[in-house]
């Protein structure tokens, strides 16, 4: 039995058994269907989030450099290189 859950906090989850699914409902989740499951794309608001600060960096870093950086590049290393070249 696949059970789908959605949480605008976490994103999705599908749950095996009717007890998990119902203590996972305590926390907020909420049951889909599947189809709605599959064909709504919901990431979590950490993940947004995420992926804006992503964006911003690299477009940043686009703007400095005049082209994209590396894609194997942290969040981390992008904002270090930004922050290094300021001087």
């Amino acid at each position: 039995m696949e059970i789908y859950l959605v949480n605008d906090q976490h994103g999705k989850k599908i749950a095996y058994d009717f007890k998990e699914a119902e203590q996972d409902k305590t926390y907020g989740w909420v049951q889909v269907s599947k189809q709605e499951f599959f064909t709504v794309n919901k990431a979590s608001p950490s993940e947004e989030k995420e992926n804006s600060e992503r964006e911003m960096l690299i477009q940043q870093y686009m703007d400095k450099f005049g082209k994209m950086p590396d894609g194997r590049l942290s969040m981390a290393k992008i904002q270090a290189t930004l922050d290094k070249t300021d001087d």
